[in-house]
Formats: structure tokens, C-alpha cells, sequence
């Protein structure tokens, strides 16, 4: 598969190696979510109206849609839920066939091959490539696995995590000790694996009111009955698409998905701007509300009138020297000079003898002594003058 996808990405003749990436990413991604997700479920899916849909001739042999189950059941987890979790595990030690597989070409190698001519002694010693587009079609391959069936079996975030951690320990030994220096990607595949992810949320939501909604383990009254779950604990028949999902205990969840169905196919239609502006003012709504809401929360009742407010209840602050000689700037010295601070005055007092021991040595040179000595002398007299 790797190397179809490669051969015809590159008959596509896209304009940079980035792009190229991707449309390599993206083919190995299919064939992969299609091999490891898909062709299980609906091998095993039984849908009679598809099958009663094809020719006599045709339903005889068509291999889909003649399995044995109609609807998400325990025996459906117990046999392809657990198919499809042990092959998601075993893409856990695929990470680390490319890293063996550098190790090996490093270290066996060279003792089976003599080289001949000075290319092949360079060759020796060279190091593999390391590919990005296998890595990120396998990544995405095993995230859509997992959100798409993490419904009915929880484990698989685990599975997902282990995944994902593996997968980012050895790229980055193979990247560092086993692989040449790659090419200059730009941000093309990184932006394409993010704007992956909301879809495969959907497919999240979208299973999982088909898994919640199965009669046959989680039986649910219709919003339009009267019956109470007790009275429908012994429900085993499959029900209508609305009472699956229009029930009490998935209506809200059902909602949702429309909603974030439909806020997905808006944004790629005419109206994205104006769905932007509107989720702008929306933000910018609860903000406001929750900024309200903690002010009012936060701010302490008072038991009169503050002192230090005025008569509208506008903070009327002190002037400066009022606030400070009335301490409001809490231990703040109350001037710049540090020989009025009492910190530092018994330091700084030119009859205490300290000054010579903290001072530069070229502060304290009798010539510059006497020739600061002349300048304030000097600045006198021209005091006296005036």
C-alpha cells in the first residue's frame, strides 16, 4: 500500500514535498481505516433490506451485509469488539518496526556486505529517510479507530493513549540516532491531521447513538410513550430510527450531534463568515456573563458606606501626599533618598566609618575626595554670588 500511494502521489505532481506528504498520508489513512474499522462491521452486519434489495443471483454470493447482527448486542462485543480491539493493540507495535528495522540495516548489515567501490562504502553509513506520511496516515488510522468505537468499549482510549505515547518515544529515537536529516517540511501535514479531528469526533457522536441507542442492551422508552424503563427492561426487538433516538435518555445527546452536524456543514458552505461572527459574539456573550457573575461573587457585601467612596459609590482616591503621609502605600519608604531611609541611614552616614568598607576603592581615593569637595565648594560660592 505504502508504495502505490507513493507511486501515484507522485504522478500527481503536486507543486512540494509537503503537499505530496499529505496525499500520501491521507490514501494510506483510507486504506487503512477501511481495512481495519470498516470491512469488519459490515462483514458481520446483517441488514435484510439490502439484501433483499439485489438480484436472486446476486444475494447468493454477496459477501456484505449477510453476517449475524442487526444491531450493536453483547455477542456483537464479545466476537468483533474484541477482533477489532486485539487489532488495534497489535498497531501499538508497529511504531517500532521502522526503528528495528534502521537498527538492524545499522549494525548487521556491514557484516554481510564488503563494500566494493567508494559509493557503496558511503552507502554504508548512510542512514535511512525518515518518512512522515506512513506515520501520520497510521495515526489517524488508529484515532478514528478508536473514537469510532470508544462508545461500546472504553478501553480503547487507553488503547489510543499507549498508542500515541509509543508511537511519539521511538519516532524520536529513530529521528535522532537512526534517520538522516529530513526535508523542510512546512505546516501543510500537521494542519491536515488537525482538521481531521473534528471529523472524527463526529464519528464519535454518530456511533455513539447508534451503540446508546440499541434496544437489545440498553432498552430506552420513547419520549412520545408513557412506559417507564421498568416496564421496558424486557424490550428485545429493534425499534423505529426515531424511537432509537428520540428516547429520554438520548435526546439530549442526539441534539447535539445534530447540532454539531450541522455547525460542521455550515462551515464549509457560503456561510462560514456569518458562523464566525455569530460564535464570536457568542464567546464574547458567556465572557461577559462569567466576568459578571464572579464580580458579583467575588465582591464582599458591604455594611455601609466606604469611607474611601463617595457619594455615588464611584473610589475617590487620596492625593498624593495625603496618601502618603497617611501610610496607603503600606511599607514603601516615603522618599527616593536612601540617607533618609532608616534602612540604609546608619549605613550611608559619612561619620559612621561604613561608608569606606561598601564603598569602590576609587570612591574613596583622597584625590577624588578632594575634588568632590572642591565641586560642592564651588557650587556654594556660585550660591552665594547670586
Amino acid at each position: 500500500m505504502q508504495i502505490s500511494t507513493q507511486y501515484l502521489a507522485r504522478f500527481e505532481r503536486h507543486h512540494t514535498v509537503a503537499q505530496q506528504e499529505t496525499s500520501i498520508a491521507n490514501a494510506v489513512f483510507y486504506g487503512q481505516f477501511l481495512n481495519t474499522a470498516l470491512v469488519s462491521l459490515v462483514v458481520n452486519a446483517k441488514f435484510n433490506f439490502v439484501k433483499d434489495s439485489l438480484p436472486s443471483d446476486v444475494r447468493s454470493w454477496f459477501p456484505l451485509f449477510s453476517g449475524s447482527y442487526s444491531d450493536f448486542e453483547i455477542s456483537w462485543f464479545d466476537v468483533v469488539g474484541t477482533q477489532l480491539l486485539v487489532t488495534i493493540i497489535v498497531n501499538i507495535v508497529l511504531p517500532s518496526v521502522p526503528l528495528a528495522t534502521s537498527i538492524i540495516n545499522k549494525w548487521l548489515a556491514p557484516c554481510f556486505s564488503i563494500p566494493i567501490l567508494q559509493r557503496d562504502l558511503h552507502q554504508r553509513y548512510l542512514q535511512d529517510e525518515f518518512l512522515l506520511s506512513p506515520r501520520y496516515g497510521m495515526l489517524l488510522n488508529v484515532l478514528f479507530c478508536c473514537y469510532m468505537y470508544s462508545a461500546g468499549i472504553p478501553i480503547l482510549y487507553l488503547v489510543g493513549t499507549l498508542f500515541f505515547l509509543a508511537a511519539m518515544y521511538l519516532d524520536r529515537i529513530q529521528l535522532l540516532r537512526y534517520s538522516k536529516n529530513p526535508p523542510q517540511f512546512d505546516e501543510t501535514l500537521a494542519l491536515n491531521f488537525l482538521s481531521a479531528l473534528r471529523y472524527a469526533v463526529l464519528l464519535h457522536l454518530c456511533f455513539g447513538c447508534w451503540i446508546f441507542s440499541a434496544t437489545n442492551m440498553f432498552p430506552r422508552p420513547s419520549i412520545f410513550s408513557s412506559s417507564s424503563i421498568s416496564g421496558i427492561s424486557s424490550q428485545n426487538q429493534t425499534s423505529s430510527f426515531e424511537d432509537r433516538l428520540l428516547n429520554r435518555m438520548l435526546i439530549a445527546y442526539t441534539c447535539f450531534t445534530v447540532l454539531m452536524i450541522v455547525l460542521t456543514v455550515l462551515e464549509h458552505t457560503p456561510a462560514r463568515p456569518v458562523l464566525q461572527l455569530l460564535w464570536n459574539n457568542v464567546i464574547a456573550f458567556l465572557l461577559l456573563l462569567f466576568n459578571s457573575i464572579s464580580s458579583l461573587i467575588c465582591r464582599s457585601p458591604s455594611s455601609g458606606q466606604d469611607p474611601e467612596k463617595g457619594e455615588d459609590g464611584d473610589r475617590q482616591d487620596p492625593p498624593y501626599l495625603e496618601a502618603l503621609l497617611g501610610r496607603h502605600f503600606g511599607n514603601f519608604p516615603s522618599s527616593y533618598n536612601l540617607k533618609k531611609i532608616s534602612e540604609y541611614e546608619e549605613v550611608l552616614n559619612e561619620d559612621s566609618g561604613l561608608v569606606d568598607s561598601i564603598l569602590p576603592a576609587a570612591w574613596v581615593d583622597p584625590k577624588v575626595q578632594d575634588a568632590m569637595k572642591r565641586l560642592e565648594q564651588d557650587k556654594r560660592d556660585a550660591v552665594d554670588t547670586l
